[in-house]
Parts: structure tokens; sequence; C-alpha cells
């Protein structure tokens, strides 16, 4: 009997995946409907989303090219999200898709600053199905007018605003467990809340009703120090118990504490679900150890200690990186020299030939938050070699308006359920 109870256990928790998965499939998701919506404003749609440069072109030709031979080579069943389309349907390179940006917020130039923002600004949306990547990646500038978007669009803004505050940051993509990818912080602890003190009576009873008047002092006079103010000792414990008091009624009515664990439901995408979080790495601003940062709660993860369960590929402004290994777990992997030319082929293969420091090209920095617009002008070299560089950021600038700044949140307010 009891068998088979648990067999019809499991048949039921298969029958809730299956429809788990036709309720995700069925339909279009809330980004097609945002992006199909965005082009119906054919008359104010700037002309970097309707066609690409012609050095756009030429790279687009080139990493269009590069995935057929990493398919011969390598794994022909391998999908990679080199060249995802826009909102008007137009082929990106998705390196191109960052816009690096300084906003004028001095909240925003920090790491900790930007995580916490994007984790209450944005609203969070799982992949539709999990286990694919989306076709669609829309430009920075229209996720933070929208204020929602999934993991990747999450990330993509994030590591603008990274970059742009001097980070050595990066996106990456792999796979991730359930609750991190449903956005589900039930099991997690609570982070540390500011909590208001709040006026009390027994603070104003204490308080003198009228302050007593300055001593002025007349030089052809002695001087008269008036005797300290007598302050009950009684008073002053009653009032910080009662400070107590209200402070623990506080956290019991806003928090709430259930330490059983919930039933976890059958996961038809277990271990397959697609995830993109951050990686910042060392040698700028002070950084001396890297870590993770999950875009959509704000939450900093040692890369030994991270939820994370693989790495596909990791990309930024400049380059495009596939793991090679990527059945190795996050802690097996080395994110030391990944971007260099150092790293072993069999651990990493690069899309953009990586530059050396010499023949990079700086940029000029846009005081108005713009990005990496305008190369300095540099002496033509004799040398015969020609590279092919990455060109500038097609997305239009990122702006941020005060009010939605200090809104924060879409609707002005967010609940999350911590342990």
């Amino acid at each position: 009997m009891a068998d088979r109870m648990n067999y019809s256990d499991s048949e039921e928790e298969e029958d809730q995946g299956g429809d788990e998965i036709n309720m995700l499939k069925s339909g279009k998701n809330q980004k097609v409907h945002r992006c199909e919506k965005f082009q119906t404003f054919t008359y104010d749609i700037p002309e970097c989303f309707i066609k690409n440069t012609s050095k756009e072109e030429v790279v687009l030709e080139y990493v269009l090219q590069y995935q057929k031979e990493y398919a011969k080579m390598y794994d022909p069943n391998r999908i990679l999200l080199l060249t995802p389309k826009n909102e008007m349907s137009v082929l990106k390179f998705i390196c191109t898709t960052i816009r690096p940006t300084k906003l004028s917020f001095k909240q925003l130039y920090t790491w900790q600053g930007c995580a916490k923002f994007f984790a209450d600004y944005l609203e969070y949306e799982e992949l539709d199905p999990p286990d694919e990547l989306p076709t669609t990646i829309p430009a920075p500038s229209n996720v933070l007018s929208w204020q929602a978007g999934d993991c990747l669009d999450a990330a993509i803004c994030l590591v603008s605003l990274l970059i742009g505050c001097g980070y050595n940051a990066y996106v990456v993509y792999g796979k991730a467990p359930r609750f991190i990818t449903t956005r589900d912080e039930s099991l997690m602890d609570v982070p540390e809340l500011q909590i208001p003190i709040l006026p009390s009576a027994a603070e104003e009873e204490i308080k003198p009703k009228e302050e007593k008047k300055n001593w002025k002092v007349d030089k052809d006079k002695f001087l008269y120090h008036p005797d300290p103010e007598v302050v009950s000792e009684f008073d002053a414990k009653a009032l910080k118990e009662k400070m107590e008091d209200e402070r623990k009624r506080f956290i019991q009515e806003n928090i709430i504490d259930d330490d059983e664990p919930e039933f976890e439901k059958y996961d038809p995408w277990e271990g397959k679900r697609i995830h993109a979080w951050i990686l910042i790495k060392t040698r700028k601003r002070e950084i001396e150890k890297n870590f993770f940062i999950e875009p959509n709660t704000g939450r900093r993860y040692e890369i030994k200690e991270s939820p994370y369960l693989s790495v596909d590929c990791i990309y930024n402004n400049k380059n495009f990186w596939i793991n090679q290994k990527p059945q190795l777990s996050v802690d097996e992997i080395n994110f030391d020299d990944f971007e260099t030319m150092d790293n072993s082929p069999d651990e990493w293969e690069y899309v953009m030939y990586p530059l050396e420091k010499g023949d990079e090209k700086e940029v000029q920095d846009d005081p108005l938050g713009g990005g990496i617009d305008q190369p300095v002008q540099e002496e033509e070299k004799d040398d015969d070699e020609e590279y092919l560089d990455m060109p500038p950021p097609w997305s239009p600038k990122l702006e941020l308006d005060r009010d939605a700044f200090e809104k924060l949140c879409p609707l002005g307010e967010k609940t999350v359920f911590y342990k």
C-alpha cells in the first residue's frame, strides 16, 4: 500500500511538472509583448535599433562565421549567445549590447549600491522556458525604461554600470538551481535591515519642554557655571526598555519567522535551468578577491561558496569567452586568467583576438553618462598585422529619471519573504 501511495505521489509530481512546462511554453512572455509594442513606435525609433553600422556588419559577419567554425571543430549541438536579436529583430553582437555608463547618483558609485539598486528597481521575470537561451536581448536603455527583464537583461544593465564605475566586471551565464532562477529567498537569511528608531512618549516626557536660555557672560563680572541638569536613572532605564520593546515589536510585525522547511516540488528542469550573474575580478577599484554578484537579489557570493552549478560563457564589452569544460562545477574553474592569452585552449576559447595593452585603444569618458563612443586617435603602425577590434556599443545612453530613482520599485513597494 505504501509503495502504491509513493508511486501515486511521484506521478502527481510529474503531472504538476508537465503542467508547469505547458504553462510556460504556451503563449508569449512579457518581454516579447514589450518588444512588439516598441516596434509600433516606428516614427521615434533611433537608427541604431533598425540597422547596423559598417563596422558592426564586419564584426557580425566574423562572429557568425566563428560560430559555424566552432560548431564544426567542437560541438555542433552547443548553442552560444553570440548574436541575439534586438527589439527590432536585428542581429547584434552580444558584447556591443553592454553600454558602460556612470550615472549621476553617488549611491551608484560602488558595486554594493549598484547591486542593491537593480535588485529593487527591476521586476524580475524568469526565462521562458527556463532551459533555453532567449532569442531577443533588448537594449539596456529600454530595460531601464521598462523596469522589467529576465536574468540576462538585469545582468547586462548591472555590468554596464559596474564597468562605467571602473570595476573589472563580466556577465557569466550557465546553470543554476531553481531557488536562484525563480528568485526564491524564503530559505535565505534576512539581510541587514536598517530598522528605524520610532519616537516614544517616554522620550518626549524626559525631554524638557523649554530649553534653558544660554547664560550671557559679562566680561566685567565673574563667570558663573550652572549646575548640570539632573536626569533620573530610573526614567532613563525605563526609556531604554521601552525603545527595546518597540524594536522587538517592529521586527515581529515586519519579519516572518518560520523555521519549518516547505515541501520542495518536483522540478522538471533540475540541473538544466539557465541563469546569468556577474563576476567581479581584481586589479580595479581595490578589489582584492574575485566574487560573484546575483543581479536579481544583490547578494554577494564567494567563488568557492556560490550556489551556481556550472559556467557556459563569460563576456563583457570587449570580448566573449567560451568555457571548454562546462561539465566542471563552479568551484573547479579558474577565473584568474581566462581573459588573457595565457589560458589553455582546452579551458577557454575566445571570440575576438585579445589585444595586448599597447594595442588597445583608449576611450574617452562621457561626463554625461555615455560609454565608449569616441576612440582616441593613435599613430599608425607599420605592422602588417591588422586585428578586428570591437565596435562601440549600439545601445542609446542609459538614463535614469530622479523620480524613478527615488521611487525605486516599479510600484513603489516590494515584499520579499526570507527564512
